[in-house]
């Protein structure tokens, strides 16, 4: 899901945005996809195969963003990003909280103030870099913003400056 919402980024600050946090959480996932794999004791073949979706999914769902930003019209497009964008997010949030944080403190290895030390670190150093990878404040930004505006007689989507 993460590769859809780089593939439908409409700003260059956007994407890059999107991008350095896809790659750190993509670091972060990568240890924790291998060390699963790892436990699991399974064949060479099945890691392979499970490295092989891993490493695709992100590339191939930018493919896709980018094909649907080129096929879809300017309000048909404002809506699929939007659920796309409200898709991926989802997933992120579900991922992160119910399937990687909700078993890691379920169990005792490590003391539970440190690992809430460690995610308390990582929401800061995401938030530090969607505040670096945007230019608030600055008049020449010329990135944009999907809001719901109106348009004469009825509500529509659109992409706005």
């Amino acid at each position: 899901m993460e590769g859809l919402a780089i593939g439908i980024s409409q700003s260059v600050s956007d994407t890059l945005t999107l991008f350095i946090a896809v790659i750190i959480h993509k670091l972060c996932l990568a240890f924790a996809v291998g060390m699963k794999l790892h436990q699991d004791k399974k064949s060479f073949a099945h890691h392979i195969a499970g490295l092989l979706v891993f490493a695709l999914a992100a590339p191939v769902g930018v493919l896709l963003g980018i094909l649907i930003t080129k096929i879809l019209a300017s309000t048909a497009l404002a809506v699929a990003m939007f659920v796309i964008n409200a898709l991926a997010t989802g997933t992120f949030l579900y991922i992160t909280f119910l399937e990687i944080l909700g078993p890691e403190f379920q169990t005792r290895y490590i003391n539970q103030l440190y690992k809430t030390a460690a995610v308390f670190l990582g929401f800061a150093l995401m938030g530090a870099v969607f505040f670096f990878t945007h230019n608030y404040g600055d008049p020449n930004c010329t990135g944009e913003k999907l809001s719901l505006h109106h348009n004469h007689n009825h509500s529509s989507f659109g992409i706005i400056d």
